[in-house]
């Protein structure tokens, strides 16, 4: 049965896939600086990196298991600070700039 929170647990499965992604690509980025790689060769690295982050990352979020509900109370609250944090910083450096 569905309800209303199941959306934190795609938000949670997305944030994974696209972590691997992520991941990828910065190694990608690091094989490309340490064999100073460019153009062509360069995206194929990338590419291919990219590919096989995403698909790392879409395995995991196939073995998430649901939260509790003191975990998703706990996600809650921490990213409402993250984002009341990050509200103040923006509104501080708008004030100064």
């Amino acid at each position: 049965m569905k309800t209303g929170s199941d959306w934190i647990e795609v938000v949670r499965r997305v944030a994974t896939v696209l972590g691997g992604i992520g991941a990828g690509l910065w190694i990608a980025r690091i094989i490309g600086w340490v064999a100073d790689l460019d153009g062509t060769s360069l995206r194929a690295v990338v590419l291919g990196l990219g590919v096989l982050g995403g698909l790392a990352g879409w395995g995991e979020a196939k073995r998430l298991r649901p939260m509790e509900s003191q975990e998703r109370r706990d996600a809650f609250l921490g990213w409402a600070f993250v984002g009341a944090l990050v509200f103040v910083i923006a509104v501080v450096a708008l004030a100064f700039a």
